[in-house]
């Protein structure tokens, strides 16, 4: 399987990963501290849609791949 060094190794690399915020989060935070609450819940909010926007477009470029359909 796996030797047990590789897997400690692997195991924290990823706890490393998962804990550390993205530019998402980093702006959410500024925003939040910087202009109090409502905007920061707005901020997060924005990112989401744009994040579901971002996936449905994306579904739906790659059901329409080499169907001929312009749209």
């Amino acid at each position: 399987m796996f030797d047990s060094t590789t897997l400690i190794t692997f195991l924290v690399a990823s706890v490393a990963i998962i804990i550390a915020p993205g530019p998402a989060q980093a702006l959410v935070l500024t925003r939040t501290l910087g202009d109090g609450k409502a905007a920061g819940a707005m901020t997060a909010v924005g990112l989401n849609i744009g994040t579901i926007v971002h996936a449905f477009t994306l579904v739906r470029c790659r059901n329409h791949r080499g169907t001929g359909e312009e749209n």
